[in-house]
């Protein structure tokens, strides 16, 4: 006997339900894993920072620090304004796209648009 339609419409609603729990169950854990790997993250970049050393290695794995630049926008208005005079849409995500808007602002300025740094920590094994 093969199942009706209403029979399969439950089953996949059931189906679509379960994995919609399943979804949120990890993403709740895996939330809860970068929220504590955040805060070592943080606590070896003090540590290394009041050691004043860039990197050292562990048994359990070497950790080192790096100067990162980001583009900061203070001015979105300018930026965009820059972009459609230039053409630049590959400047353009959700965000400012990081290692081109690096790249040109290394080239020259754009008009609301800086450059910052920060140390970013690499953990390797």
């Amino acid at each position: 006997m093969s199942a009706t339609i209403p029979d399969m419409v439950k089953l996949y609603v059931e189906l679509r339900d379960r994995k919609r729990e399943i979804t949120r169950r990890y993403r709740d854990a895996v939330g809860k894993l970068e929220r504590a790997m955040a805060d070592i993250e943080g606590r070896l970049l003090g540590e290394l920072g009041a050691l004043n050393v860039e990197g050292l290695k562990t048994p359990y794995g070497t950790v080192s620090t790096q100067d990162k630049q980001f583009p900061v926008v203070d001015d979105w208005d300018k930026v965009l304004t820059y972009i459609e005079n230039n053409g630049a849409y590959d400047l353009l995500q959700r965000r400012i796209a990081n290692a081109r808007a690096v790249e040109m602002l290394q080239e020259g300025p754009i008009p609301g648009l800086r450059l910052s740094t920060r140390k970013v920590l690499t953990i390797r094994k």
